[in-house]
């Protein structure tokens, strides 16, 4: 059975989201900072990401490579150490003849098995041949004592001359076009792990003994000694970030979550470690590689950057368009700027793909004078079935490579509300799903005793999922005080660098739903280090976060370790029948900052067990319609209703309760340009003009009521019965009937 997405909230607005486009905000924080402090900042922004696994299969290193490495028109690996290319067969299965290399080498570091270890921005997939030889050198050019080229691929392996420690050691240089790629891999590893991570200068047959810095160094948070950052500069600033690099940063995010600075805007590499030390970075002056201009620039490091040929520079290659939920036969648009520089010709728009015919661009051509200034084009979707669907907009000229936009949008079906309520009937109604046949079921619901269940649960093993930080008060020195961590889950400190900072920062649930609740608790594990335990809290709100009530915690870790340590339970049975948010809120000072890291969080106990009594005669086949009058029914009775298209799921579960016997529901109806409606034995009618005469016959024709000079609301008090109304006004008569 094919499925549908229920339409429950209908989307106001149409994201535009650009692939490979850095998150809103990623480098907000790094704004204005320089040298240490800039480098410290960069590691807060990348350093909480999503591990894979080291290795093969799912969610793994291979499975990473398969989409971050595969040359997409041959299929084939694209090994950096070595030219002799092979196929990828399947993602997550290992290349044949190939092995994972550690382009910065994990014995560096100990080889310990950590985050570093497992992190695909400096892991690529290597001829094992030449990675066994390039060893664990670290990168530079070689002079003498080369190695046998018929064993390193495409690599030169060599020694070169330490003037710091006046002997000769072995690097290994890769071929000009990837020398840029490893540069800014260095740095990246150097800027994500530096500050966690001790270099090997214990053995001078590890290449870290040669190539990094000491802790007790000067300037030690360069992490590179003066050489190998001549060498490094020297190959970032020869070989600038290419497509290829791009696009393999891009496809790495996609699995951790994080991105490499040093490709997103390669200029940050000369703040740290370049000419541009000393100065505090500008982002707003910075030109980013994710830029479409940047490609078009002689200059690409990403400094300064002048656009020398025709260039499309909105929308970027690979931007999605959402075009959002909406239902058959109903059009979804929204607006999307064409605009480039230096442009002479015509561009052409068009759309292909499996579901073209769903969505169109108009106008299909825009000028260059147009696209010069600027100019929207209007993007729409008007699905006629239900489900997912997508189409390619193509934006060519002959002056750029076409721009590919990727179109997407949901036809959905849902339920809607009841309208028309009496005390024994109501008008079921559901939005059009394209289909010939609708199924109504109609039913009533009992509580027969209660069950256990889960109201809402968060690991924290994959992200922070639906939960979000307010930070309250954070230092300009910080870029977060709540980050999510692979190992430890939701993790909160205001320390860095040795210095505690002042701090409020609250970690907040989505909302959680009592209301069906018999009983309920909270159970989390936490573990805390350092600080004082009275700046932590959990709090929990049944207003939507307005008002906030400490809860009890029964066990808290007492700080002397790492341990994780079981919350206990926190009985919420106060809040049963209530939607509720719950907060961990950390607060620091500068005398001290606690490490706070939460796991595990659950809401759990039972709720009301129901059991469903079908009406008489449903469910119902109704025929091709949108509404259907459900009679005979209880006053006073809450029911449920839900509709199935024909071929596809049952909508969403629709409440209604009928009226009481004496109750009558306030109805609207529109005549014409009056307004009536009822409300108990009173007859409201609306939108009368001044002076108008108004006429009330019964069934037989007999007048019973004439008003002269009346006002825009009159009130009637009439028996039950059938009832024309007259309104006169210069000469012109409304009439219309009333069943009252």
């Amino acid at each position: 059975m094919r499925k549908l997405i229920f339409l429950l909230v209908f989307l106001l607005a149409v994201p535009c989201v650009f692939a490979g486009e850095m998150p809103e905000g990623y480098y907000t924080t790094a704004n204005g900072k320089s040298d240490s402090i800039l480098k410290s900042t960069l590691r807060q922004i990348i350093r909480a990401h999503t591990v894979l696994s080291y290795g093969s299969g799912e969610g793994s290193s291979w499975y990473c490579f398969y989409y971050s490495d595969r040359d997409t028109a041959t299929g084939l690996c694209m090994d950096m150490y070595c030219d002799d290319w092979k196929p990828f067969t399947t993602p997550g299965a290992v290349v044949s003849g190939c092995n994972i290399e550690h382009s910065f080498a994990k014995s560096w570091w100990g080889g310990a098995n950590n985050d570093a270890y497992k992190d695909c921005y400096h892991l690529n997939p290597s001829n094992i041949t030449a990675n066994s030889a390039r060893s664990n050198y670290p990168l530079g050019v070689p002079t003498q004592d080369f190695k046998d080229p018929s064993t390193t691929g495409s690599l030169r392996i060599g020694k070169r001359y330490s003037e710091e420690y006046g002997t000769y050691h072995y690097v290994f240089e890769p071929k000009d076009e990837y020398k840029g790629d490893f540069a800014r891999a260095y740095f990246y590893m150097a800027t994500c792990y530096g500050d966690e991570l001790t270099w090997r200068k214990d053995n001078p047959d590890v290449g870290s003994y040669y190539a990094m810095r000491s802790p007790t160094d000067n300037d030690a948070y360069l992490e590179f000694l003066d050489w190998e950052i001549d060498v490094l500069l020297a190959w970032h600033r020869q070989d600038p970030v290419s497509i290829k690099e791009i696009n393999r940063a891009d496809a790495v995010n996609n699995f951790q979550n994080n991105r490499n600075p040093f490709i997103d805007y390669p200029c940050l590499v000369e703040y740290i470690w370049g000419n541009r030390k000393g100065e505090n970075v500008d982002f707003s002056r910075l030109m980013s590689s994710l830029d479409v201009a940047f490609l078009g620039c002689e200059d690409k490091s990403g400094c300064d950057c002048t656009i020398t040929v025709p260039t499309l520079t909105l929308p970027q290659k690979n931007t999605e368009i959402e075009l959002g939920n909406t239902t058959v036969d109903s059009k979804r648009s929204t607006t999307l700027t064409i605009k480039g520089e230096l442009l002479t010709e015509d561009i052409t728009l068009s759309i292909s793909g499996v579901n073209a015919e769903y969505f169109t661009v108009s106008p299909t051509t825009v000028s260059a004078a147009q696209a010069l200034e600027g100019y929207n084009v209007t993007v729409s979707y008007l699905p006629m079935q239900l489900g997912e669907h997508s189409a390619i907009l193509t934006i060519t000229s002959s002056e750029f490579t076409a721009v590919p936009v990727t179109l997407s949008g949901s036809c959905i079906f849902s339920a809607l509300e009841a309208t028309e309520i009496t005390k024994n009937s109501f008008k079921a109604n559901w939005t059009n799903a394209g289909v010939s046949d609708y199924t109504l079921n109609v039913f009533t619901q009992t509580m027969t005793g209660k069950e256990p269940t889960t109201f809402y649960s968060e690991s924290f093993e994959a992200g922070q999922g639906d939960f979000t930080i307010d930070d309250k008060k954070i230092p300009e020195e910080l870029s977060y005080i709540w980050k999510w961590d692979s190992q430890y889950g939701m993790k909160a400190s205001a320390f860095l660098n040795q210095v505690a900072y002042e701090s409020e920062s609250w970690l907040i649930s989505p909302e959680i739903n009592l209301q069906n609740a018999v009983s309920a608790k909270l159970t989390f594990r936490h573990a805390r280090r350092f600080g004082d335990l009275s700046h932590l809290s959990v709090k929990i709100s049944d207003d939507n976060g307005i008002n906030w009530t400490n809860l009890t915690i029964a066990n808290w870790p007492d700080g002397s370790n790492w341990n994780f340590l079981a919350s206990g339970d926190v009985i919420l049975d106060a809040y049963i029948g209530k939607t509720v948010k719950i907060a961990f809120v950390y607060t620091s000072t500068t005398s001290g900052a606690a490490t706070w890291e939460i796991k595990n969080f659950v809401v759990d106990g039972e709720k009301s067990a129901l059991a469903k009594t079908l009406i008489t005669g449903f469910p119902k086949l109704v025929s091709n319609v949108q509404n259907y009058v459900v009679t005979g029914l209880t006053p006073k009775t809450n029911y449920f209703y839900t509709v199935t298209p024909a071929g596809f799921e049952k909508s969403n579960e629709i409440s209604v309760t009928t009226l009481a016997e004496n109750e009558t529901m306030i109805d609207y109806v529109e005549t014409n340009s009056l307004v009536y409606y009822k409300a108990g034995d009173m007859l409201h009618v609306l939108n009368i003009e001044p002076e108008t005469i108004v006429k009330v016959f019964d069934c037989t024709g007999r007048l019973v009521e004439s008003r002269n000079h009346c006002a825009f609301e009159e009130v009637f008090t009439l028996p039950k019965g059938v009832y024309l109304f007259k309104a006169l006004n210069n000469g012109r008569t409304q009439s219309f009937k009333i069943v009252y």
